[in-house]
C-alpha cells in the first residue's frame, strides 16, 4: 500500500431513519449495543457492502421497527461529515412522511423503548449529534437538505 492510499479517508458511512407523522419524530432508546446505551436516537445503521443508502435506510427502518417506507419515498434531509475518537463519518439523514402502521420494536434486545414523540417535547437524553441534525432540518422546515460539520476543530 503507498503513502497516498493510507492517507484516504475510508468514512464510515451510516443512515438515519426520520420518520415524521405531522409534527412527530420516532424515536427510540439504546440499550445493549455497546454505543450509547440508554440514550435516544432515531432508526439508525451502517451501510452494506454493494447497497444504495435509500435501501440501506428502509431496509434498516424495516428491521428495528417493522414499518415499510420504499426507497424512492426517502428524502435527503442532511449530511453531516463527523469526527469521533476513533472514526470519521458520514450520517445521511433520510426524512418521510409516508408512514402506515404502527412500529412494532423488533430488536429488543438492542432497544428499549420505540414510540412518536412530540418535536416540541423529544425523549431525553438524545443523542448530542442527532439531535443537531433534528434541530437543523427542523429549522428548515423539512423543506431542503442541510449539511453539518461535527467534531472538527480548527
Amino acid at each position: 500500500m503507498n503513502t497516498e492510499q493510507i492517507r484516504r479517508q475510508r468514512p464510515f458511512l451510516a443512515v438515519y431513519c426520520v420518520v415524521r407523522r405531522n409534527d412527530e419524530l420516532l424515536l427510540m432508546q439504546r440499550q445493549n449495543t455497546g454505543y450509547a446505551d440508554g440514550m435516544w436516537s432515531v432508526p439508525a445503521g451502517h451501510v452494506d457492502v454493494g447497497e444504495s443508502v435509500t435501501v440501506a435506510a428502509s431496509r434498516e427502518l424495516r428491521e428495528e421497527t417493522g414499518l415499510m417506507i420504499p426507497p424512492n419515498a426517502w428524502k435527503l434531509g442532511a449530511t453531516m461529515h463527523r469526527t469521533t475518537s476513533d472514526r470519521e463519518c458520514i450520517d445521511l439523514f433520510f426524512l418521510s412522511t409516508v408512514v402506515s402502521g404502527m412500529p412494532v420494536n423488533r430488536e429488543p434486545e438492542k432497544c428499549v423503548d420505540l414510540a412518536f414523540y412530540p418535536f416540541s417535547d423529544l425523549a431525553s437524553p438524545l443523542l448530542d449529534y442527532v439531535g443537531m441534525a433534528l434541530k437543523a432540518m427542523r429549522q428548515v422546515q423539512w423543506r431542503e437538505p442541510v449539511f453539518l460539520e461535527v467534531g472538527w476543530t480548527g
